[in-house]
């Protein structure tokens, strides 16, 4: 049996947003199990800014399945300081970045936290559709992206939530008919789930691609870029641009170089592709109006008076329209409320509703439904998943 010693230390350092700067060190057999050790520690560590020792230790299963099981995908980077070689085997310390992000994402996903939606909040999305396309993992493609978030953001003053556009974030994929290869493309509902996790009430989806003909003599660069922009928590696409931007490049030795006119012509589609966001979403905010929304809820585990007596108070809630039966099974119970309330602010009445009634519960939710299941009386251990088979 090999006992496992860390050691965490918490400094403060610039960090990019959604990120922590953590030291760590861990101990192992080997280099590669200290690297791994340390890399447990600094999440753990950062942990911490979620949940309490009691929680830690009563989730323990969960998380060591879910979160230590897969850790590297919660640490951005990390650059080893020191490592030596003793007797009972290799320390290692570490100065790494984890991701909070992703473990705020990990905690509303399996703990039914709530984020808080925000108006000018705004999902941004780098979508390859075909061979054709820039690949987000080019630098043109990169170019791009933190230009249009920094012109979102500066110019009109949205929030824009980062995506891992260089990888995670491309689910599926598939073969493009000329045989170029394999063609990763963004999930629209993939897409739609990030956004809405990360409290974007909206999100935006761009594709590039540049065209060159190279035996014409005009030496012009086009660059084509197609944006959609969607309502997350409807699924509804609120407009669709299809933007074309020319940029000229001179001769060989010239003064602007063929990378230079690319750049040109996609900061110039960009720029127009800021400007058409915002214009949309200020025409469909209509600031001030409150739209009436359909929350779908699933009970599960309650009974049929228990469920007529939420029913009842939730008609008490602001907004509260109308509700209607959809499905009801001997173990589950679903229906439609129609309130003019933000999902976030309907979920904390839900919330409440059930706190004050006494009840043993999980609350989860998907940018589709509401899931919420009853605990029996006594029940101890793991919280069980909101997320029930239809």
């Amino acid at each position: 049996f090999w006992q496992v010693l860390a050691w965490v230390f918490v400094i403060l350092l610039f960090v990019p947003e959604g990120a922590m700067a953590l030291i760590a060190s861990g101990q192992g057999k080997t280099s590669k199990e200290a690297i791994a050790q340390a890399k447990r520690s600094a999440v753990e560590s950062a942990l911490s800014e979620f949940i309490s020792p009691a929680e830690f230790k009563r989730k323990y299963d969960d998380l060591d399945k879910e979160v230590f099981q897969n850790i590297d995908a919660y640490i951005e980077s990390y650059d080893i300081l020191r490592e030596e070689e003793k007797k009972i085997g290799s320390l290692v310390t570490l100065d790494a970045q984890v991701n909070t992000q992703k473990l705020k994402r990990y905690f509303q996903k399996n703990e039914g936290w709530i984020v808080d939606e925000e108006v000018g909040r705004l999902g941004l999305f780098l979508n390859k559709t075909s061979s054709l396309h820039l690949s987000g993992r080019s630098k043109e493609a990169r170019y791009a992206y933190f230009e249009l978030k920094n012109i979102l953001e500066d110019e009109f003053g949205f929030d824009v939530v980062r995506n891992s556009m260089f990888g995670d974030e491309e689910k599926s994929s598939r073969r493009s008919r000329r045989g170029r290869g394999r063609v990763k493309k963004m999930v629209l509902a993939d897409a739609l789930d990030i956004a809405a996790d990360l409290g974007a009430e909206h999100a935006a989806l761009f594709d590039i691609k540049i065209k060159q003909d190279r035996r014409s003599k005009d030496r012009i660069v086009t660059c084509l870029l197609t944006l959609s922009i969607y309502d997350t928590e409807e699924g509804q696409k609120i407009e669709s641009y299809e933007i074309e931007s020319d940029a000229e490049y001179s001769r060989r030795g010239g003064s602007v170089s063929r990378d230079d006119a690319r750049l040109g012509a996609i900061h110039s589609a960009v720029d127009q592709a800021a400007e058409k966001t915002n214009e949309a979403l200020s025409q469909y905010l209509n600031l001030g109006a409150i739209k009436v929304k359909k929350h779908k809820v699933l009970f599960k585990k309650f009974t049929q008076d228990e469920i007529q007596d939420i029913l009842k108070k939730i008609e008490s809630i602001d907004g509260f329209k109308k509700s209607r039966q959809l499905r009801q099974t001997a173990r589950t119970y679903q229906t439609e409320i129609s309130a003019a309330s933000s999902r976030k602010d309907f979920i904390r009445s839900m919330k409440e509703i059930l706190d004050d009634s006494d009840y043993k519960y999980s609350l989860n939710f998907d940018r589709k439904k509401i899931f919420i299941t009853k605990f029996r009386v006594g029940k101890k251990g793991k919280d069980e998943a909101g997320l029930v088979e239809m």
